[in-house]
């Protein structure tokens, strides 16, 4: 069992891909590793890559960047919506080497009416 755990670690190094969090329904991958839903980026200039791969029917995923802290909802900034699923749902963010330290929250709105959300953390601290 360990041996395959290993493989399967070795692949999505090599792939530059990192599991972020599976559940039932969905499944989200970015090209930085996470460690408890923080995503650790550089303080560089970079691109944060998210995929989100499910199983449900879905209509448009948004992502936003929302700062930390209360109230921070209504000071978020919309990062892009993806409303073709025929690539995967995904986003390409170009941050840049100004302190980050936010939330990434990913709506999901599925073809049935209901919606989900999934929040990972990010920062260059």
């Amino acid at each position: 069992m360990s041996k395959i755990f290993s493989i399967v670690l070795l692949t999505l190094s090599i792939m530059g891909t990192f599991l972020v969090n599976r559940t039932s329904d969905y499944e989200i991958k970015t090209n930085y590793n996470m460690d408890h839903k923080w995503i650790k980026l550089p303080t560089q200039t970079g691109a944060l890559n998210i995929e989100l791969i499910t199983r449900n029917e879905i209509e448009k995923v948004s992502f936003w960047l929302v700062p930390m802290g209360t109230s921070g909802w209504r000071f978020r900034t919309l990062l892009g919506i993806d409303d073709n699923g025929t690539d995967g749902w995904r986003l390409k963010w170009q941050f840049s080497n100004t302190t980050i330290y936010d939330h990434i929250v990913i709506e999901i709105s599925r073809t049935d009416g209901e919606t989900d959300s999934y929040i990972l953390n990010v920062s260059n601290q």
